[in-house]
């Protein structure tokens, strides 16, 4: 275990493999916030083969062979993070690759041709999972559960208008520059 500034840490388990695995995490945030949209929008500029994080530590960098973030909110704070699958030998130039396109995205505000076609991405993805009964029953169960409006999966567009390249800046900061991470090497 290699000890971060603050209480962050990472864990290493060298295996003789190929392939090597890394997540950086942080603590997230709460299926309640309201910049929840905020970071599914950030998230989606970052990830997928035309994201940030592809173009810039795959193609560019050619320092992994898939990276994407990934996330989770809860009732509690969730996590946000970044996943990604390289070659042993470039672990740390890896880690270091994702803390640096973590710390541009809280320094370098998303474009608003960015964020039009991640929401357009995300809601395209909604409503083709929209489109089976027991996804609309799924959805309707766990906003019920969660605490959300029953028809909180028809405000979504009305919900990303609110989202601004301002928005995404603060949660990446919020997010990105905690003094808390894990790094998980595998």
């Amino acid at each position: 275990v290699q000890q971060f500034p603050g209480s962050s840490k990472i864990v290493t388990d060298v295996k003789n493999r190929e392939q090597s695995h890394l997540i950086m995490g942080f603590p997230g945030i709460r299926l309640s916030d309201k910049e929840r949209y905020d970071l599914r929008v950030l998230l989606t500029v970052l990830g997928g083969q035309s994201g940030r994080l592809f173009r810039e530590l795959r193609d560019k960098q050619g320092l992994c062979y898939s990276v994407a973030p990934v996330h989770f909110e809860g009732i509690e704070r969730g996590y946000v993070g970044v996943y990604m699958g390289c070659d042993p030998k470039k672990r740390e130039q890896a880690l270091k690759g994702i803390g640096e396109e973590l710390k541009r995205s809280t320094l370098v505000a998303s474009t608003k041709t960015e964020i039009g076609h991640a929401i357009e991405f995300i809601l395209g993805r909604h409503h083709m999972e929209m489109q089976l009964n027991s996804a609309i029953a799924s959805v309707l169960g766990f906003n019920a559960l969660y605490g959300l409006s029953p028809d909180e999966h028809l405000k979504l567009r009305d919900s990303f208008k609110k989202v601004t390249p301002d928005s995404i800046l603060q949660i990446a900061r919020k997010l990105f520059q905690q003094p808390s991470v894990t790094a998980v090497v595998i």
